[in-house]
């Protein structure tokens, strides 16, 4: 949506989104679209988990209109780009931060200029793949226009499942207010560049005031990487919402970090309608905090969630198992820092180290992980094990960990009372909470 806006606002392009998760979810149908409009450019943008539909998306534009030109973006082809370019039917690849970018390749590509002055492109030139230099970030994020909310069917969104699952208003839009990270944490693949830049809390404001008049959205679910590391900024942004009295919903299903976080912010952003958040512990081996360059200060995210749910706001972990020289031990020091915590629900995943991140050469350092083993990666699990720690242990502790987690009725008594839409979610949650336990 921010390239959509930020090239119509630039040039005579006619942008047209299609997203898979609503009608276009598979690729016939995108073809069929595709064919009606006979469009110059599709650009197509995936995580790694999506690269198969991506490659057969660009291998059957191609073959259906072999005149069109085919882009790749996003957080797989930034990370991957060696890969994604080994296909013949993907002409151009953009990386990282794409607005200046892809414009500068569509203004070549209109014009005749030379591609190796496109900035953060990789594409081929007699047999060779080029990859130009990177484009600068963005510095003034409120210099960027709102998102193209418009171009999408925005209604057919409350129906279908959400980040986070639960949620107090159906009416709901996602909002990203900064990019970038400053912390090195080895698992990250770093897209949008090692600091933070913000949008101004004026900005974040506008863009919400603008989709309740327009779409009479009630509720924001704010996906950044690190909402808080400028805590005054937090702060400022709950006083602003509470201010205006805007009568919104916030959900952070990511981008708190737990130990930047003080109670101050977590009243404000109580009072501003956070029902809802999340804190990445992922780990809770104090060895394996620094191995993985987390380094979290995780007596102090203990006190956080604490006074969290004191507050009555429903708090998540984020826990991970499997990083290279992780043993048994550390494992269950994991799970024993998630059921002694006051988090209303926890969720632990196995440790996927994708290529183009520390965690990736660690794995091949530590553990002799070879390229061909991300085949079997996607988003929420792996066939690869990257410890010395049997199979069957490792699945066994898993559901090990979930059962002792839940198995609390103090717990569960503490997400009912604070679980919003009872009758819709009480449903929902059994059945899942069944199916971990005994279905896995």
């Amino acid at each position: 949506m921010y390239l959509a806006s930020y090239l119509n606002g630039r040039n005579a392009a006619q942008v047209e989104l299609l997203d898979m998760q609503l009608d276009t979810g598979n690729v016939d149908s995108v073809i069929d679209h595709a064919r009606r409009i006979a469009p110059d450019l599709v650009g197509f943008s995936a995580m790694t988990f999506d690269a198969p539909v991506l490659h057969q998306l660009a291998g059957r534009i191609k073959a259906e209109l072999p005149q069109t030109i085919t882009v790749a973006g996003g957080t797989h082809a930034t990370c991957y780009p060696e890969d994604v370019m080994a296909d013949e039917h993907v002409d151009y690849l953009i990386r990282g931060e794409g607005e200046r970018a892809f414009e500068q390749l569509i203004a070549a590509l209109d014009s005749g200029g030379k591609l190796d002055g496109v900035a953060s492109l990789s594409f081929r030139s007699n047999g060779e793949l080029i990859h130009t230099a990177e484009e600068p970030y963005i510095e003034d994020l409120d210099s960027l226009p709102f998102p193209a909310f418009d171009l999408l069917q925005v209604e057919r969104y409350f129906d279908l499942p959400r980040v986070g699952v639960i949620y107090v208003n159906k009416r709901y839009a996602t909002l990203i207010t900064s990019r970038g990270c400053p912390y090195r944490c080895a698992y990250c693949h770093r897209v949008l560049g090692k600091r933070l830049r913000n949008h101004s809390v004026d900005y974040v404001l506008a863009l919400i005031e603008r989709l309740m008049a327009d779409f009479n959205i009630r509720e924001f679910v704010v996906m950044d990487d690190i909402f808080n590391l400028d805590l005054e900024r937090t702060k400022n942004f709950a006083r602003e919402v509470i201010r205006r009295k805007l009568g919104i919903t916030l959900s952070f299903p990511s981008g708190l970090r737990g130990d930047r976080m003080d109670v101050e912010a977590l009243r404000l952003l109580k009072q501003a309608g956070m029902y809802r958040c999340m804190f990445a512990f992922e780990t809770g081996s104090a060895r394996l905090q620094k191995y993985i360059k987390k380094d979290l200060d995780i007596d102090k995210v203990l006190k956080i969630v604490s006074a969290a749910s004191d507050l009555g706001v429903l708090t998540n972990g984020a826990f991970m198992i499997g990083f290279p020289t992780e043993t048994y031990e550390e494992m269950k020091s994991t799970v024993r820092l998630a059921v002694k915590s006051k988090l209303h629900s926890a969720t632990f995943l196995r440790v996927i180290p994708f290529k183009n991140t520390e965690l990736y050469d660690l794995a091949v350092r530590d553990h002799g992980l070879v390229p061909e083993d991300f085949d079997q990666f996607n988003l929420l699990s792996t066939s690869v094990n990257l410890t010395d720690v049997p199979e069957h242990k490792i699945r066994r502790l898993k559901r090990w960990a979930f059962i002792r987690f839940y198995a609390s009725p103090v717990r569960l008594w503490r997400i009912a009372r604070l679980l919003p839409n009872k009758l819709t979610q009480v449903p929902y949650i059994l059945r899942f909470l069944f199916r971990k336990a005994f279905i896995w």
